[in-house]
C-alpha cells in the first residue's frame, strides 16, 4: 500500500528573527553571545556560593544604538524564560531615589506575570508581598535623609546645652564674686575663667559624643538587619519563581539611559544596587556612554576626583559594543533622523544614498558624530525642500559636512576655500564608483571620480543656467563613452531646469545650498551643539 503524500514541513522561524528584523547596526550576534555570557556567569556564581549580584556595563558611545540593543536584549530575555525588568533611568530620574523606579518596574512583572485575580502564582506572589515590606525600611536607612537631619538636630540641640552649661557657670561664679572681699575677686583671674569654661565645654561635648556615638551603632546595626532582612526576602523570591513559577535564573535586571541622568541620580542607582540587590542569581546590566558618565561625575566631586576608577567598583565587568560598519551606521542613522530620501538624488548607480555617504565618509575620515549631525542635517533640509526637483546629494552633502566642520560654505567659491581645499584632499585620491546615467538619450555606464566630479558640480553651481547650458557641449552617450562625467553634469542641471516655471537665466538653486544648511543646522538633535 503506497504511503499518503505528506504536505510539506513549513520552515520553522525562528521566534527571534522577529525580535531583531529591523537590527541595522548587526547586533544580533552580539546580543546572543553576550546573553549566553550572562547567564552562565550568573548560574556559576550563585552555584560556587559566591556571595552576591553580577553587575555588567554595557559600554558605547552616544548614538551607537545602546537603547535598541538593550530593549531587543530585554525581549530575548523574555523569550529565553528568565524573568526580568526594564528600567528607563532618564525617563524616571525625577523620583529622589531610584530604588522607587526599580521596584515599579519590578511591580509591573508581578502584575503581567502573575496577576492577582489569577490563582496561580500565589505563593510567589507571598514571597513578593514579603519582598516589599521589606523595601522601605532598607531602602529608608539606604538613603539616610532623614537620619541626618536628625543628627545635625542632635548636634544642634548639643551645642545649645553645652553653651547653656557654660553660662551656667559664669552666672555661678558672678554670684560668687557679688558675696566674696575684693581681694578673692581678684585672685579668680582671667586664666581660671577660661579653664573653667573650657572644661564645660569638655564635660559637655563629651557627653554628646557618647550620645551620638551609640546612636550610629544602633543605626548601623538596625541598617545591617535590615539589609539582611530584604536580601533574604529576595532571594525567597527568586527561588519561588524558579520552582513554582517554572522560569530560569538568574533575574535580569536592565538598566537603559544611565548617562543622560543626573550624575546625582546615577550616583544614587549605582549605590543602590550594590548594597540593596546583593544577592546570588541577579544580573544587572547597565547601559552608559562610560566616558561620559565619568565626565558628569567628576563634575560633581571634581576635576581631581578619579571617576572611571569610582566607577570600576560598582561593574564586575565591561562589555564595550563594537563600532559598526561606516555603511551601517549611515542607513542607521538615516533610519532614525526620517530623510525623506524621495527629495534626494544620488550620483551612485541605483540611487545608492549609503553608499555615496558612507564613501564620502570614508575617504573624507568622518567621525561617527560627524557623520550623524551631518545626515541630521540633510532630513532637515529635506524637510524644508519645496522645490519640484531634487536635491542633488552630491552638492549638498559635502556643503552640510563642511558646515558641521566649522567652515565657510559661501567661500568655496571664492579663492583659497577651506571647503575647496577639503574635497581636493581624500584619503583615497581616486575614489571611484561605477555609475549608471538614465536620461532621455538612453542608458550609460561608466566610472566618474567623483571627487572631480562634486567639485565640478559645486563649480557650475554658482553659474546661472542658462551659461550652463550654452558653455557645456552636448554629448551622446552612444557615440562617446569616455565623457560619462559631461553626460552626468549635464544632466544635475536638466533636472533642475526641466523643474522650474521660468526662465533659466538665474543662478542654480545649487548656489543657495549654503543657506538651507544654516537654516536646518539651527535645528539640533539631543548630543549635537549648533554650529
Amino acid at each position: 500500500m503506497s504511503k499518503e503524500p505528506q504536505p510539506a514541513r513549513e520552515a520553522i522561524e525562528d521566534p527571534l528573527d522577529e525580535i531583531w528584523r529591523d537590527d541595522l547596526l548587526d547586533r544580533r550576534l552580539d546580543a546572543e553571545h553576550l546573553l549566553d555570557f550572562l547567564v552562565k556567569r550568573g548560574r556559576r556564581r550563585a552555584e560556587s556560593g559566591k556571595p552576591g549580584s553580577y553587575v555588567l556595563n554595557l559600554d558605547a558611545d552616544w548614538g551607537r544604538g545602546k537603547s535598541f540593543f538593550m530593549s531587543r536584549l530585554h525581549e530575548m530575555i523574555e523569550k529565553k524564560s528568565h524573568p526580568t525588568v526594564f528600567v528607563n533611568a532618564w525617563k524616571d530620574d525625577f523620583a529622589d531615589d531610584p530604588l522607587t523606579a526599580v521596584m515599579a518596574e519590578f511591580d509591573a512583572y508581578m502584575d503581567a506575570e502573575f496577576p492577582q485575580e489569577s490563582n496561580a502564582g500565589t505563593d510567589i506572589r507571598e514571597t513578593y508581598n514579603s519582598l516589599k515590606r521589606n523595601f522601605l525600611p532598607a531602602a529608608g536607612l539606604l538613603v539616610k535623609g532623614a537620619a541626618r537631619r536628625m543628627a545635625s538636630k542632635a548636634v544642634g540641640e548639643g551645642l545649645d546645652e553645652a553653651w547653656s552649661l557654660i553660662a551656667s557657670d559664669n552666672s555661678d561664679e558672678q554670684s560668687r564674686g557679688e558675696n566674696s572681699s575684693q581681694a578673692e575677686d581678684l585672685e579668680w583671674n582671667a586664666e581660671e575663667y577660661v579653664n573653667a569654661a573650657g572644661q564645660g565645654i569638655g564635660n559637655a561635648l563629651g557627653k554628646l559624643i557618647d550620645q551620638t556615638a551609640r546612636l550610629e551603632i544602633a543605626e548601623f546595626r538596625a541598617s545591617k538587619a535590615s539589609l539582611t532582612t530584604f536580601r533574604n526576602s529576595l532571594a525567597r523570591f527568586l527561588s519561588a519563581l524558579e520552582h513554582n513559577g517554572h522560569k530560569k535564573l538568574p533575574f535580569f535586571v536592565l538598566v537603559d539611559e544611565l548617562d543622560r541622568c543626573r550624575p546625582t541620580y546615577a550616583i544614587s542607582m549605582l549605590e543602590r544596587i550594590k548594597h540593596l540587590f546583593n544577592v546570588p542569581n541577579v544580573v544587572f546590566v547597565l547601559a552608559t556612554d562610560t566616558r561620559e558618565l565619568a565626565a558628569a561625575i567628576g563634575a560633581v566631586y571634581g576635576p581631581s576626583f578619579s571617576s572611571r576608577l569610582y566607577l570600576q567598583r560598582f561593574f564586575d565587568q565591561s562589555y564595550v559594543l563594537p563600532e559598526p560598519s561606516t555603511e551601517r551606521l549611515v542607513e542607521f542613522a538615516l533610519e532614525e533622523s526620517e530623510v525623506d530620501l524621495r527629495k534626494v538624488h544620488s550620483p551612485l548607480k541605483g540611487q545608492d544614498h549609503v553608499e555615496f555617504m558612507a564613501g564620502f565618509a570614508d575617504h573624507y575620515s568622518l567621525t561617527l558624530r560627524e557623520i550623524e549631525r551631518s545626515i541630521d542635517v540633510l532630513a532637515s533640509v529635506t524637510l524644508s525642500w519645496q522645490h519640484p526637483f531634487p536635491i542633488e546629494n552630491v552638492a549638498m552633502f559635502p556643503l552640510i559636512v563642511a558646515y558641521v566642520r566649522n567652515l565657510d560654505l559661501k567661500s568655496f567659491w571664492a579663492g583659497g576655500s577651506p571647503v575647496r581645499e577639503m574635497l581636493k584632499h581624500p584619503s583615497d585620491k581616486e575614489w571611484q564608483r561605477h555609475q549608471m546615467i538614465n536620461g532621455q538619450l538612453g542608458r550609460t555606464e561608466g566610472n566618474v571620480n567623483l571627487v572631480d566630479f562634486m567639485i565640478k558640480v559645486l563649480d557650475r553651481g554658482n553659474q546661472n543656467l542658462r551659461k550652463i547650458q550654452e558653455e557645456m557641449p552636448r554629448v551622446d552617450p552612444f557615440q562617446n563613452r569616455t565623457l560619462v562625467k559631461d553626460i552626468v553634469l549635464r544632466q544635475v542641471f536638466e533636472r533642475e531646469e526641466r523643474g522650474l516655471n521660468r526662465g533659466s537665466d538665474i543662478l542654480t538653486v545649487i548656489a543657495s545650498y549654503p543657506k538651507f544648511i544654516k537654516r536646518a543646522g539651527r535645528f539640533v538633535s539631543p548630543g549635537h551643539k549648533v554650529n
